[in-house]
């Protein structure tokens, strides 16, 4: 993660500061918040940004999709477990629309046509494979 998309990141999502005192405390950063993106390595972190600026974008929120649901679409294609909170910072880099920064789960403008295309491909290649095995 480069300088720049940390600076992005709290920018948006901020730090905790201590009430009453000058003195600035490191964020807290809960497993669901964004932030949690810049604790992944960075080889999880271009894995999840890559996966992130794969998907389609809609003009519209997809309300079908959580980001819950979408982390859970990707660890099991990538085999790498993170954080909702990573994964919506993720989302944020890629430049995907949020629909309520406040909610704990996120919905973004992602495309379910691309979802169903990439459904078919893994199905049809699942299915390929196991008549040639047979």
């Amino acid at each position: 993660m480069n300088n720049r998309q940390v600076r992005r990141l709290y920018k948006v999502f901020g730090t905790l500061s201590v009430p009453d005192s000058t003195v600035q405390e490191e964020p807290l950063i809960t497993t669901d918040s964004p932030l949690a993106f810049q604790y992944l390595n960075r080889k999880q972190q271009k894995v999840l940004l890559d996966y992130c600026n794969s998907l389609q974008k809609s003009k519209r929120v997809n309300k079908k999709r959580s980001s819950v649901d979408l982390k859970e679409m990707f660890e099991v294609e990538n085999s790498i477990y993170i954080t909702n909170g990573a994964f919506k910072g993720a989302m944020y880099l890629a430049g995907f629309t949020i629909d309520d920064i406040h909610a704990d789960e996120w919905y973004f403008n992602v495309s379910e046509k691309g979802f169903k295309k990439m459904e078919f491909i893994k199905w049809f290649n699942k299915t390929i494979v196991e008549k040639w095995l047979k």
